[in-house]
């Protein structure tokens, strides 16, 4: 197997940075087109504004189904919303999760990671059904309230006739 060894140079006790493209460009990962800053493949690029973005499209996709409800309101209820500092960088804060402690369908296989755009569609699929579920009680509401104004007629009219 042939392979570029890219590595940062040592000088003295502590290597120098490693830069790539520090003059403009973009840079590829298994692409030999780079069409961002940082391209890697068909799977994820940055953006000069440093937003990531991860491929979506349909055509790298197999096996797609419907997330069911019930299946997103288990690994909700599953995740522990945690503070914490990285032990790299303790004086930096974050929220997030544990990885071992999350539910299957949003973690790595290795229990090390967790991927943003399972926990994003994990919540919409829950919203999705919280809103259905408000507007069938919205429903039931007005129903009420018509027939309750609808009785409220009715007694008065029953009273007027006991006067």
């Amino acid at each position: 197997m042939e392979y570029v060894e890219i590595f940062a140079l040592q000088e003295g006790v502590a290597y120098k940075n490693f830069v790539l493209a520090p003059f403009g460009g973009n840079v590829g990962i298994n692409t030999s087109s780079p069409a961002y800053p940082l391209h890697i493949g068909n799977s994820a690029h940055v953006t000069t504004g440093g937003v990531w973005t991860n491929a979506s499209s349909g055509e790298y996709k197999t096996d797609v189904k419907q997330l069911s409800a019930e299946k997103a309101m288990d690994a909700l209820t599953q995740l522990k919303p945690v503070e914490f500092a990285y032990k790299a960088d303790s004086q930096e804060k974050h929220v997030g999760f544990i990885a071992e402690d999350a539910p299957d369908i949003v973690a790595t296989k290795d229990r090390k990671g967790m991927s943003p755009m399972d926990v994003v569609a994990v919540l919409t699929k829950v919203v999705q059904e919280q809103q259905k579920f408000i507007r069938e009680q919205k429903e039931i509401v007005q129903k009420q309230h018509k027939t309750i104004s609808e009785l409220s007629e009715r007694v008065a009219e029953l009273k007027n006739k006991l006067k």
